[in-house]
This record gives structure tokens, sequence and C-alpha cells, in this order.
């Protein structure tokens, strides 16, 4: 492959670098050239309109070809109407608490090659991926599976919650045990369906006041057969977003620029016209070697970005993960039922300066669960924990942790509290006294995995714990039995279902919108399918938690809500996020205004940048 010296310029994530010498805001747009991406997975093609779980690559790329929604998220996860591609959306409810949202789309709206969209590719959409063969393929049936209706459609073929109304109008009508719903404008986040390619010819839909369907009827074998050859097509496909994908050339997944993409606006035109994707291993040396012009999503790499972009023909952008490191309090047992211990064992955590032992330089120390963006829009009102043995010893002793094992005044050595039986339930280490009274000693078991190197992180809590009189006793665990001690699941053995360990070094999922229905319930169904693994049960962080999705109406009361959310877990401190790493996207200095965040991925980025034509 020839080396080329193409690149980009990214701007640090919330302004942790800005490299301005690359940027040149004043500098005008150049169109067309072509930039090398590299990335450390394969281009496989299996793109299906997100309904299987594509990863790497994939999901790059399909960012970049899918479009075409009636409705757009915002960076703090709201939904709204999508004047692109959407006239008009009414919605009314029935008397039987359903809803009906009607769609007008635009009548000009055209896939990459012009030919029109209708209304018909959003109903066929909604029915493939509704149907029997599409779910039997592994598809996960979003958002069909919300409407009224769809249990009867597997069966009859039938969709009564789906309606072609017009040319360029459509209907679907959400179930009433799915509303209210804060977000529920993504009930009809539904991208048109390229009908050529996945549906059998001389198929049509037939819709009236009963529902839609296919015509003729059409067995679930050859719709199976379709949705494969579609799914696996190598390439070309046309395509709704700002680039169409070309297929493979040279191993490299090619896109062509999409001439009759909608752009947001005219900053976010794109203007590059090719943009070719490669297999790297991972690093920033692609980029070095000229393999690429571009690495995106390289992890543990920030030291080294930092070096490369100091030689003046590189830079780098940085920001968080999807993924944060927490500790993980389990709170319905030992000492970690009561939220001074798990207050005491936060204030004990030295985070700033483990982040970057864990997580590698560049690694931020959250104070909640969402993006920085969320957090911003609610005024997240979490308490900032730093080391500080002083207000960890003063609050363990507020709470009662003032003897030593023979019951008497705390002096030295592991602190212990005099507790009732019902609090003793469940810990093994609690002992009784001649005379009847129970004591527990303030003995935490923290567990990790044992691949992670989150050890060095219990170590150093157990060492600033012990000044404080709470025993920290670290388990390096294998991933399999700390997923069944985390889970309690019984299912390898019964052992399992009995807590044993009071925290877990985990990695969890950064919140992106905001939705944590059933996050703190105590419905031991939904916490048996992992909804609340710290075993916390609070009725109003509960009640709060699921008013923000089945509560609010508007952006005022979610926000109202989030913020008292806050609050009230940053108060009883059931988890605690100690870092989250950052990503990097390394490059060389010939692509010009490009600026990548926590909220503006690659996808979003590209189409503001352009090739110097100097330097291709």
């Amino acid at each position: 492959m020839k080396k080329r010296r193409l690149s980009a310029v990214f701007v640090l994530a919330a302004a942790v670098m800005a490299l301005g010498f690359f940027s040149g805001c004043a500098e005008k747009r150049v169109e067309g050239g072509e930039l090398c991406v590299g990335i450390a997975s394969e281009v496989t093609g299996e793109f299906g309109y997100g309904q299987w779980e594509t990863t790497g690559a994939d999901r790059v790329v399909r960012a970049l070809v899918d479009g075409g929604s009636p409705v757009c998220r915002s960076e703090t996860g709201e939904y709204s109407v999508d004047t692109r591609y959407a006239e008009s959306l009414k919605s009314e409810y029935l008397a039987d608490g359903s809803k009906v949202f009607t769609v007008e789309l635009r009548d000009d709206i055209c896939w990459s090659d012009g030919e029109k969209i209708t209304a018909e590719n959003y109903v066929a959409a909604i029915l493939l991926f509704s149907g029997n063969a599409a779910k039997a393929a592994g598809a996960s049936g979003v958002p069909g599976c919300y409407y009224a209706g769809a249990e009867e459609y597997a069966e009859s073929g039938v969709f009564s919650g789906v309606r072609l109304e017009d040319k360029y109008v459509f209907s679907v009508t959400v179930a009433a045990e799915h509303l209210p719903y804060y977000w529920e404008l993504s009930y009809i986040d539904v991208l048109p369906l390229d009908t050529e390619l996945w549906i059998p010819e001389g198929t049509v839909i037939s819709s009236d006041t009963g529902g839609s369907s296919f015509s003729p009827a059409i067995t679930d074998e050859v719709f199976a057969k379709s949705i494969v050859n579609a799914r696996f097509a190598a390439g070309p496909r046309r395509s709704v977003g700002p680039y169409s994908y070309g297929g493979v050339s040279d191993n490299m997944a090619v896109l062509e620029l999409n001439p009759n993409y909608r752009a947001v606006s005219e900053d976010q035109t794109p203007v590059i016209e090719r943009l070719l994707f490669v297999e790297t291993d991972g690093t920033a040396a692609a980029v070095e070697n000229g393999i690429a012009d571009i690495v995106i999503g390289v992890e543990n790499a920030y030291a080294a970005a930092e070096s490369l972009s100091q030689t003046g023909k590189f830079g780098f952008s940085a920001y968080g993960a999807d993924t944060l490191t927490e500790l993980l309090f389990q709170c319905d047992f030992g000492p970690t039922q009561f939220a001074e211990v798990r207050r005491a064992a936060a204030w004990l955590c030295d985070r700033q300066t483990m982040a970057e032992r864990l997580a590698g330089k560049g690694a931020s120390v959250p104070e909640d669960m969402f993006t920085p963006a969320l957090s911003t829009a609610a005024g997240a009102s979490s308490e900032s924990f730093a080391r500080n043995q002083d207000r960890a010893r003063e609050t363990l002793v507020e709470n009662g942790w003032v003897l030593n094992a023979a019951g008497q005044a705390y002096t030295s050595g592991v602190r212990y509290k005099l507790v009732t039986r019902e609090d003793a339930e469940g810990c093994i280490d609690t002992v009784v006294l001649a005379d009847g009274r129970i004591l527990m000693p303030l003995r935490l078991r923290v567990a990790c995995n044992e691949n992670s190197g989150h050890s060095l992180f219990v170590s150093d809590l157990a060492h600033a714990a012990s000044s404080v009189g709470m025993e920290v006793v670290s388990a390096s665990i294998g991933a399999k039995e700390l997923s069944d001690r985390l889970e309690r699941n019984s299912m390898d053995g019964i052992g399992y279902a009995v807590p044993l360990y009071n925290a877990f070094i985990v990695e969890t999922g950064v919140e992106k919108k905001g939705d944590l229905a059933y996050r703190w319930t105590d419905d031991w169904r939904l916490i048996s399918e992992a909804c609340n693994p710290s075993y916390f049960y609070d009725e109003e962080l509960d009640r709060i938690s699921m008013q923000l999705s089945f509560g609010a109406e508007k952006p005022e009361e979610f926000y109202a809500l989030l913020n008292e959310y806050s609050g009230r877990w940053a108060a009883a401190v059931p988890e605690l996020p100690i870092c989250r790493a950052a990503v990097c996207d390394v490059y060389s200095n010939v692509l010009r205004g490009y600026s990548a965040s926590d909220t503006r991925d690659f996808a979003r980025a590209v189409l503001s940048a352009w090739v110097n034509p100097e330097m291709a």
C-alpha cells in the first residue's frame, strides 16, 4: 500500500489540550481528497440498520452511512424532530392509553443514487425487523417491539400498530404499557430500509385500517435468506448518511461521499471525497509509520500521542472512554450496609493519584456516572470525594464505630460497632459477647479482576484504611467468579448466592441520557437480571429514578429530578466512580478543522474536516 501523510486536527475534549497550531480556524475548507482511517478491527460490512450489535470499525462505518430518522438525539440524550427528514410529527393518546405518532416526511429525501425515499421505506423496515425471520436471526426488533400488535404480528403477519397512511406519511401506535416515557420520541427512531436490497422482488406493502403487512405473504424461510444476503452484502450500498459504502478495495473498506446528504449545517457538510478504513494494531505507530493517516479510538496512548505531537508533525485528540472504573458497594449486609461506612471508604480513596496508574495518562476522575454534558445540563450536585482520613475517621465515630473486639472503647486496631441481630444478618465476621451484645468489625472484603491491575487501587485503599481502624481485605479473582459473586449467581453453585464481598472494582458504562429506571429496584425478579447490583434499597432514590423515565414531561422537570437524584445518590454512595480512561485519535498534520470530544465522535467530527491538498 502506498504510504500517505494525511491527517486531521483534533482538539482535546473538555479543554484537556488545545492543539491550535494545526486547527487553522481561519482557513477555507477545501473539497476533495481522501483520508485513510486506521482502527483496531476489520470492517466486515455487517451494518444491519442497528438491529445487530456491531462493534469496532463496523459501528463507525454504520454511523457514517446510516441516516434518515425522523428524530435526532442531542448530546444530552434528548430527542427532537429532525426537520431534514420530517415535515411534521403529530401525536395523540387513544382511549386505551396507547399513543399514535403520525410522521409526515419531506418529499425530497433521496438515497445516495438520487432515488426518492417514501414512507414505504420506513414501514418496510418496521415490518421486516419485527418479523419472525429477523428475530430468529438475532435482530433486536426495536422499535417495533414497543408497538401495539407486536405479539400478534408474529402469528398473523399483519401489524396493527403500523400504518402506511400516504406516500409520505406513516403512523405507529405505541402500546400503553410503554407509556409515558420521557424519551418517547425514540419509539419513532426508524431508518428507511433499502427495499431493493432487503426485500424479495415483487413484495409490496398492504395497509388499511387493520394495519400493515407484506403482500403477497412470504414464508419465513424466504425472508431469512433475503436477510442474510442483505446483512452480509459485500457492497456497494446506497445510503442516506454522509457517505455510502463502496465495498472493499486493496484490503480497505471504501466510503464515498454522498452527494445527496442533508447536512445539519454548512460547517457539518462533508467535503472529504473518500474515506478508506484499514485494520491496524490499535496503536499510534500506524500513523507514525505512514500506514494510516489517522488512527481512532486508541486506548492507553495519551503519553505516546503527546510525545508525537511535540514533533510538530502529528497531533491528537483525547476524550473519555465509554466506560469507567468504579468501586461498587453491596449495601444489604456487613459494614457497607451503613452509608457512613461507604462515605468513609470514599474519603479514603486516593482517586486523583490512582487514576493515572489504573487508566493511564489523561484519565479523568468523574464525580458521577454521567457524561460531562449530562452532568453540566443537570447541574449535578454530587459530592467530590478526595482522600481525607480525618473526615473518614470522624464519619466512622459518628456512626458508632467506637469499640474494640471486647466491646470496650476503641484505641487501636480494627474498629467494631454494636449492632442489632437484623444488622448482623449475612455478616460472617460478627462477634457475640458473653453479655449478648453483637459486635460487627469494620472489615471490608473487596474483590477485583485478577487480570485488571485493580488490586493496586485496593492495596492503596487498604493502607489508608488501616490508619482509621478499617480493615480492607483484597481478593483478586477470575472474571467469571467476580461476575457470579457480584450477581450472586447460584446457577454455578449455591454458595454464590450467599454474599461474601462488600465491594467490587468493576467496569461499567457511562450513563449518556439519564435513563435510570429500575436501577434501584427492590423487585427480586429484576435484581436477578442485574438491575440493582448494589442491592441498595432506597425508596426515594428508586422513586426519583423512575420519575426520570416515566414521570418527567418537560426538560426542566427532567433536569430538576436529575439534580435531586445526584444529591441523593452522592449522600448514599452506593457506588463510587474511580476513573475514566482517555481514548485518543492520533493523526498527521494534513487534515484541518477536525475537533473531537466526548459528545462529538469521529463520525460527526470528520464532517467538518478537510484535507490540506499541499500536504496530501
